[in-house]
């Protein structure tokens, strides 16, 4: 008897999604922890205590969409003096593995206060592992650029836009 109208699949179609609030909270939280351990990192550099820490223990602290950060406990192994343990931060990006007991990282740590302890960036320590996979430039569900330096070493390549699994060989 009486029809459907535009206005009835307007009110029935489903509101937009936009991220929760705790996903914003979320990143700009894991943004600021990001730019407090780049700058601890420069002034630990300038403080001029180097080695490698070998990783014993490893907490998750904070996941969020641009990566994850750990708690990591380790043995230090400074260039100069001997061996102590401390704990610092790591960041890991998606697609990347979480420190394991075992891993070793290049460190910065003031002498004066070793328990002050900063992981170098991957670059930095020459520490990028190599590629695992050959990639397309775009995704082929929906043609958005797909960022090589991160899904090329990905266990399982996706999309980070539609979250379908990339095309992809050695």
């Amino acid at each position: 008897m009486f029809g459907r109208n535009k206005h009835d699949d307007e009110a029935s179609a489903p509101a937009p999604t936009v991220p929760a609030l705790d996903n914003m909270d979320t990143m700009l939280v894991m943004s600021d922890h990001l730019m407090a351990a780049h700058q601890l990192e420069v002034a630990l550099a300038e403080a001029g205590g180097t080695g490698t820490a070998t990783v014993t223990a490893a907490d998750l602290v904070l996941e969020a969409l641009a990566g994850t950060e750990y708690s990591v406990t380790a043995e230090i192994d400074p260039d100069t003096g001997d061996p102590f343990d401390a704990t610092f931060t790591v960041f890991r990006q998606a697609g990347q593995h979480p420190p394991a007991a075992g891993d070793n990282y290049k460190v910065v740590f003031d002498p004066a206060d070793p328990t002050r302890v900063a992981k170098v960036p991957d670059l930095q320590a020459g520490q990028v592992p190599e590629t695992l996979w050959v990639l397309p430039d775009h995704c082929p569900e929906c043609g958005a650029v797909v960022d090589q330096s991160v899904q090329s070493k990905a266990a399982h390549p996706s999309c980070p836009f539609c979250q379908n699994p990339l095309p992809c060989h050695r």
